[in-house]
């Protein structure tokens, strides 16, 4: 038995599927990546990854990632100090991973 992430097909999907047979697999490395990478998340370490890839992503001022733990707990208040450096730093992580792949197949 296989454990891990997977994807299950729905009937929607095998008709594109069907009319895009390219697509997947055009998107196969790419896909594999994030299902790597968050595939044994709990909803509740999505939530604080998502946010902080937001903060990330809109951050015009490049803000040290301190700065960004700090705003994510401005929009998550639930979200404790050790959660939001975690979820900045984890995020750093796959964004600098997925930089390094893409140079190192350019």
């Amino acid at each position: 038995m296989k454990y891990g992430p997977s994807f299950v097909t729905t009937k929607i999907g095998k008709k594109l599927q069907g009319d895009y047979p390219d697509g997947i697999s055009r998107h196969e490395r790419e896909l594999n990546f994030v299902a790597g990478k968050l595939g044994d998340k709990d909803v509740m370490e999505l939530e604080r990854m998502a946010t902080a890839l937001y903060i990330a992503l809109n951050d015009e001022s490049n803000q040290s990632a301190r700065m960004r733990a700090l705003r994510l707990r401005q929009l998550k208040k639930h979200v404790s100090v050790k959660d939001s450096n975690e979820a900045v730093a984890e995020v750093d992580q796959i964004r600098s991973e997925w930089a390094e792949l893409q140079s190192a197949n350019a």
